[in-house]
């Protein structure tokens, strides 16, 4: 029983990093303070962007914080980037906060009159304390 829960387990674990190996050459760096940081961001995380980077750090805001963003990716045309993060500290190292995400395409091709349009979207809402 133990080696089947082990092997499970290390196939799990193995779908979860290759899957998120997909993603890799896109990285999306939701929030300015961590865009400027080059995305090492995780260790510092006590203001508004916490919720989103490391729920930990909400416990560690010193006041109530909002932080929004929008961007566009200069590498892909047509794609924007929307945040929202808040974070509201309730005793000596409690927090809570929401982070706000929100992926969008809008992308075409062709020419003149035969143009064909793709749109797409996601959205996400982390919450955490």
């Amino acid at each position: 029983m133990r080696k089947t829960i082990a092997g499970l387990m290390l196939i799990v674990s193995a779908w979860a990093v290759l899957a998120g190996r997909t993603h890799a050459a896109v990285n999306l760096q939701y929030g300015a303070r961590p865009q400027a940081m080059g995305g090492a961001f995780c260790a510092v995380a006590e203001d508004a962007n916490g919720a989103y980077w490391n729920p930990a750090g909400m416990a560690f805001a010193k006041r109530s914080q909002v932080t929004l963003m929008h961007g566009l990716m200069k590498n892909f045309s047509g794609v924007n980037l929307d945040y929202l993060g808040l974070v509201f500290p309730l005793e000596k190292e409690i927090g809570t906060g929401a982070a706000i995400t929100s992926t969008g395409a809008n992308l075409e091709e062709g020419e003149l009159n035969e143009v064909s349009r793709f749109t797409a979207g996601s959205y996400r809402l982390a919450l955490g304390y």
